[in-house]
């Protein structure tokens, strides 16, 4: 129906594609902005790519992913963001941002986008985007404290577009043997985590910030063992994990 873009400094822009309602942008200048789109270098900030990049693809505005896609919602989540599982764009928007905006329900009242004027649709698309951006440079700043950047490029986004392309096409599976590492691993998961909280009760060890506030004032991760990060902060990386465990007795936690 539409394609909302923002860019830093320069706002937002609507461009509408196929409303019932007021006009449209020309096909020749769609097919311009869409080779535009899958040939810049420039960091593409949006918040599911896997979603978004379906539709786009679905729609012929783009064959495969962008060069330098970034996932809002994935670094959210990579950076150790506790939000109980609620990763959607309007929640982090308004947690983080501080902005807050009506539901597509209360905008739409159930017609759809493409049954409403490119204009009542902009403002709406407009935050979608621009908060995107917005939240995409605020966990960009966190990732690089925690040293994730490269992670978060060469694992977290490339996965983003095998899983989109798994779902699309379907997988051949073998019931029975998932079922069985599920156990096991399921098994482990509860081990770990059981032992985990005998131990560090107050801690979750699946929040990044929760491991960093207890750890790094109680003085049992050294930043002289484990390293500094460019902020001049305790690293909290795999490595430094690896280093900390070797160099630990258990006993002293």
């Amino acid at each position: 129906v539409g394609v909302s873009l923002a860019a830093t400094g320069m706002g937002t822009v609507y461009i509408p594609v196929a409303h019932r309602v007021g006009s449209n942008l020309t096909y020749a200048k769609q097919l311009q902005l869409r080779e535009a789109l899958s040939e810049t270098t420039a960091i593409q900030w949006a918040h599911n790519w896997k979603h978004d990049y379906r539709v786009l693809r679905q729609e012929g505005w783009l064959s495969s992913p962008p060069k330098r896609a970034a996932d809002s919602m994935v670094a959210a989540w990579l950076t150790g963001e506790d939000a109980t599982h609620r990763f959607g764009l309007k929640h982090l928007a308004k947690s983080h941002l501080g902005k807050d905006t009506k539901s597509f329900e209360e905008v739409f009242a159930g017609a759809g986008v493409g049954a409403v004027s490119p204009e009542e649709a902009a403002e709406y698309a407009g935050h979608d985007a621009e908060w995107s951006m917005q939240l995409g440079c605020l966990f960009w700043l966190k990732l690089q404290e925690q040293e994730l950047t490269k992670w978060f490029w060469d694992t977290e986004m490339p996965f983003v577009f095998v899983l989109e392309e798994m779902e699309r096409r379907g997988m051949l599976i073998d019931p029975a043997r998932v079922g069985e590492l599920e156990t096991i691993l399921r098994a482990k998961v509860e081990a770990i985590t059981e032992e985990w909280d005998f131990l560090f009760p107050k801690v979750s060890i699946t929040s990044g910030k929760q491991l960093q506030d207890f750890f790094i004032p109680s003085g049992y991760w050294d930043a002289g063992l484990v390293g500094k990060t460019a902020g001049g902060g305790a690293k909290m990386d795999k490595e430094a994990m690896e280093i900390f465990l070797a160099n630990t007795d258990p006993g002293t936690l």
